[in-house]
This record gives structure tokens, C-alpha cells and sequence, in this order.
């Protein structure tokens, strides 16, 4: 519904003040601007009133004091909600403020369209940390050797996933892995011999090993940046998203039909571990969403749909969010596709700045040639955009 909201047009925030301060918690009272709040009113009114049959009257023709009798306060909902969330990033925006939590809404007074909505903000700010410069945490990747070994574990697995899909006739025409076997079932341009697929393992290998052992070193340079900044997570922080994890974890329980007791055992931990493996990883999210945040902003990290380069970001951010290519987006949908890809581009520009350059990837990719755990590590954050609260 953001394109509700003129780009470019008067502020939604049409006043704003600070109520009372505690420490790093404030409480701001805004109050939305009345124009843009009357022209939102009339669009949503307008959107939906096109679909309201009223008995006669033609499918969108009904009287507007009818239809509005009937859906002011579904349009009324809407409004609340869309002025709410757009005038809060627009507040943090402009106050340059970045909140340890979900700020948190209280006391909407909203009577009518013609009177401004009005609300209380609790915002938790982030103390003033001081980005360090990453091009003193420089880093060398050393080439990872293949061996024998890696290589005949990659024909393997080739050979057996073969072998699970192929028809027993097939089973029977090709008893081993063979050259025949690779130039009539893997089709591989310029790959017809045993020796020549196992060239291109060595490639994908090699190629695979790079990137694991880049990650490592992202992870190394990202954890000790991120302790010269001396960053601490608050405690609420980590119980909100301990509670929350929780919350979910039971979900997913129910879900598959298992007790929490089911799942402690099946993974052989006690539930005192469980809860220091989530309240860890927050602390550790946390440090690390705070961190990107510092870095896009000093950066000035943006990007541009017209831009080839940003483009790709775009791209692989779509891809991570499981967007299909003819989705119908909505406002929300692409500024979270932004966002993602405004992160890849800083974890690319990270790269480079402790001495990682771009490598070229392999044309081919033959299918599960694994002989190594995947990279990266679940731990590298860089497939993730910055969490809400760190916002």
C-alpha cells in the first residue's frame, strides 16, 4: 500500500516531540500529517469501493455515502495501519535513529479522517558506537588443494545419484562409470572420458574449498571487528528473541506432532543447552546486525534498479526470498528485496576491504560433487539482511 503514499510528497510526520526520556529509552508523540492522511483515506476508499455491490446499484456505482457506511471501518483499519508503519520508518529515518528493538506503538487516537492520527512511539536507541576501519583486518586466502580422494568421492556421488533415477534397463547397459557412460548419460560439453569429468571435479572442488575457506575468513575478520567495537547486546533483546524462538519452536513441535522432550533427544541436548544455544545466537545476531547497519549507512550503500551492477543484487536477494519471477509485489515485498540486496552488496564491499577479491565461477556445474561440508557456514550472514532490530 505504499504506493498510497505520494514519493516525493509532503512528510507523513506532520509533528513530532519527545515526551519523557529514561536513559536510551524515549517516547516520541506523533502526529500524522493531516493532508496526506485525508489523500490515503481517499485512495483506499476509492480501491476498495470499486468492489462493493450494493443491492440496486451497479457493481461500483452504489452512492459513496452507502459504501462508506459499509466499509469505513475496514478503510478506516487500513489507513491506521499504513500511516502507522510509514511514519515510523520515516521518523527513524529522519531522526537518524537505530532502535535495539521494535519500537512499539501506543495510544493511537484516531477519530475521524479530518483529525490527524495521533500516537506515542517507545523507542529504544542504540548507544553511539564508532565503526571501525575494516581495511586493518585484512585477511590472505590460500589455495586449498583437491585430492585423489576428494575426486573419486565426487565420482561416487555422481554414480549413485545416477543410479537411484536411472530405468533398469539403463542399470543394465551401464555397469560402471565409464567413458561411454559419461558422454551418453552426463552430456556434458567437451566431457566424454573418465579423466576429463574428473578435470572438471578438480575445478568445482578447488572452486568449492575457495569458497569455504573464504567464508571462514569473512566470519574471523567479521568477529573480530565486531569485538574491537565493543558492542553489547541488551538483555531484553536477547529474552524477547529467546521467547520468541521458543514460541516458534513449539509451533514447528505441533506441527510434526513431537513434544519438546522429543526434539532434546533426538539432538541430544538438555534444555538448559537449548536455551544457551538461542540466547547466543541473538547476542551474536544482534552484534552482527548492528555492525551492517553502522557499515551500509558509513558506506552509503544503496541500490539502483536501473543499474546493471545492482541489478544482480537485486537478483540473488529475490532468489533468497523465494520470489518467483512473475510475482505481483507489494511495496513491502520490494522494499524487503531492496534491503536484502543493499546487504549483499555490503558483504561483497566487506570483502574487498580485508583483501578478498571477486573470483570467476565455474560454467559448469556437474551436479553434487561433494566431498566437502557446503559452504558457506550457516553462521556467515551473508545471505541475510539486517534483522528489525537492529533497525
Amino acid at each position: 500500500m505504499a504506493q498510497l503514499l505520494e514519493p516525493g510528497a509532503q512528510k507523513l510526520v506532520g509533528a513530532k516531540k519527545i515526551v519523557s526520556q529514561e536513559g536510551s529509552q524515549y517516547i516520541y508523540e506523533i502526529t500524522v500529517n493531516g493532508a496526506v492522511q485525508k489523500d490515503a483515506y481517499e485512495k483506499i476508499f476509492a480501491a476498495k469501493s470499486k468492489e462493493i455491490q450494493i443491492k440496486g446499484f451497479r457493481k461500483g456505482e452504489a452512492p459513496r455515502n452507502l459504501v462508506e457506511q459499509q466499509i469505513y471501518q475496514e478503510v478506516i483499519k487500513d489507513l491506521t495501519n499504513l500511516l502507522v508503519n510509514y511514519s515510523v520508518e520515516e521518523l527513524l529515518a529522519d531522526e537518524g535513529i537505530i532502535a535495539t528493538s521494535s519500537p512499539e506503538v501506543e495510544s493511537v487516537t484516531f477519530t475521524m479522517v479530518e483529525s490527524p492520527l495521533v500516537y506515542r512511539l517507545k523507542i529504544d536507541k542504540l548507544p553511539d558506537y564508532t565503526l571501525v576501519d575494516t581495511r586493518n583486518y585484512t585477511v590472505k586466502l590460500e589455495k586449498s588443494e583437491v585430492s585423489t580422494e576428494d575426486i573419486e568421492t565426487a565420482k561416487k556421488n555422481l554414480w549413485e545419484e545416477w543410479v537411484k533415477k536411472a530405468s533398469e534397463e539403463d542399470k543394465k547397459t551401464y555397469e560402471a562409470l565409464s567413458d561411454v557412460w559419461v558422454k551418453e548419460q552426463m552430456k556434458i560439453p567437451n566431457v566424454e572420458t573418465v579423466q576429463a569429468l574428473e578435470g572438471l571435479l578438480r575445478e568445482e572442488l578447488e572452486h568449492a574449498k575457495l569458497h569455504q575457506e573464504e567464508d571462514r575468513l569473512v566470519n574471523e575478520a567479521l568477529a573480530k571487528v565486531i569485538a574491537d567495537m565493543k558492542i553489547v547486546t541488551p538483555q531484553s533483546v536477547i529474552d524477547k528473541n529467546f521467547e520468541s524462538t521458543r514460541q516458534s519452536q513449539e509451533a514447528q513441535f505441533k506441527q510434526y506432532g513431537i513434544t519438546f522432550a522429543d526434539y532434546l533427544k533426538h539432538y541430544n541436548k538438555t534444555e538448559e543447552q537449548n536455551e544457551k544455544e538461542i540466547r547466543d545466537a541473538a547476542e551474536k545476531r544482534f552484534k552482527e546486525d548492528v555492525f551492517w547497519t553502522l557499515f551500509i549507512r558509513d558506506r552509503k550503500i544503496k541500490v539502483d534498479p536501473q543499474n546493471p551492477q545492482d541489478v544482480v543484487f537485486i537478483n540473488y536477494a529475490a532468489s533468497s526470498l523465494r520470489i518467483k519471477p512473475d510475482e505481483k509485489l507489494s511495496q513491502r515485498q520490494i522494499d524487503v528485496i531492496l534491503q536484502t540486496a543493499a546487504m549483499y552488496k555490503a558483504v561483497q564491499l566487506f570483502k574487498q576491504e580485508i583483501g578478498l577479491q571477486p573470483h570467476e565461477e565455474p560454467e559448469i556445474a556437474v551436479g553434487n560433487t561433494e566431498a566437502q561440508p557446503k559452504g558457506p557456514s550457516e553462521e556467515v550472514p551473508v545471505a541475510e539482511a539486517p534483522s528489525q532490530e537492529s533497525k
